[in-house]
């Protein structure tokens, strides 16, 4: 009997969150939300929000954060 083939996987995904020249690592992602590891005040603005797996740039995402971030936890359309 032969063994199926084992699938590759991804064993690092990092998502950070995008200000300026400023890069911000999530505590956790949601749908429309985020959580920061370190609370942070920022106006209303546009960000990116990429998502990094094995050290490569998987996917960026152009966001607007509109009612800035006054803390850890964020929205963002």
């Amino acid at each position: 009997m032969k063994l199926p083939k084992r699938q590759n996987y991804s064993a690092l995904v990092e998502m950070r969150l995008i200000l300026g020249a400023s890069v911000l690592p999530f505590a956790q992602l949601g749908p429309s939300f985020g959580i920061l590891r370190e609370s942070i005040n920022v106006a209303p603005t546009d960000a990116k929000i990429e998502v990094v797996i094995d050290r490569r740039v998987s996917s960026v995402y152009n966001v607007f954060l509109y009612e800035g971030i006054s803390s850890k936890r964020f929205e963002f359309f």
